[in-house]
């Protein structure tokens, strides 16, 4: 991808060239339903995902494709012993799949040891695409415990220490808390992240997070009804939401 950022005048700004390096050619193609996961919208993909994760881990690299579906993750963080699914060290992945959605369970209460999966935990990974992906938070059937802050740990995409990456074409709704988080691994801050044309909307905190982040372009992106969180996103539902409650919160000091 290449951006160019002007002014109204035309004058010109800044250039992105590369915005990923993610490419197709001499990868191999990864195609979830070969691994276990199913699309049918009520399978419990919880183990197959975090199986496949795993394997993508070893490669890190290719090309990851879900077919059109629904795949739902049925575990809840904090139970069972269930962690979010932990992608780390990548180099050259691209998650495409135009017609499919990722449904993260929602029907439970947090109460300070209950929390969704986070289905793209992502630590110092570099050239990393998601493309034409719709991931669902479903906070809409979730309710929220008295007294319970957001510490900010979930986000449908939470990269931490992650250079050169970009969201494109996703729709990103209904998480408990945030639609997208960017911030630091320890010292090390992420790098060069970008979205375009991708919606974050209807989330309980924030649409977009960034609290470590060096260089960010955000093209053509809505971030949206942020604490509208009935299944239309029209309205407060049954979960609250958090403080801000802001499409797009930038913390400069924070990493």
């Amino acid at each position: 991808y290449k951006f160019v950022l002007t002014t109204s005048t035309g004058t010109l700004v800044a250039t992105w060239d590369n915005i990923t390096g993610v490419s197709n050619e001499d990868t191999d193609v990864y195609n979830v339903t070969d691994y276990g996961l199913v699309g049918d919208g009520v399978t419990d993909n919880y183990a197959a995902f975090a199986s496949f994760a795993a394997i993508i881990n070893a490669a890190t690299k290719g090309t990851v494709y879900f077919p059109p579906g629904d795949y739902y993750i049925g575990q809840i963080k904090g139970v069972n012993g269930a962690t979010d699914i932990q992608w780390t060290n990548l180099n050259g992945v691209k998650f495409t799949g135009p017609g499919a959605k990722i449904s993260i369970k929602g029907d439970f209460q947090r109460d300070g040891t209950k929390n969704p999966i986070s289905p793209f935990k992502m630590t110092t990974c570099q050239y990393v695409e998601w493309d034409g992906l719709e991931i669902d938070g479903n906070n809409d059937q979730m309710t929220l415990a008295g007294g319970i802050t957001e510490s900010g740990a979930f986000a449908l995409i939470n990269m931490a220490g992650c250079t050169d990456c970009v969201v494109v074409n996703c729709y990103l709704h209904h998480a408990a808390s945030d639609g997208i988080k960017i911030q630091a691994s320890g010292n090390t801050s992420s790098r060069r992240v970008s979205a375009y044309k991708s919606r974050c909307i209807s989330n309980g905190r924030e649409g977009l997070s960034i609290t470590g982040l060096y260089e960010g372009l955000f093209i053509d992106c809505d971030f949206s009804q942020t604490g509208f969180t009935n299944a239309a996103g029209t309205a407060v539902g049954s979960y609250p939401g958090h403080s801000p409650k802001s499409g797009v919160d930038v913390e400069p000091g924070s990493g």
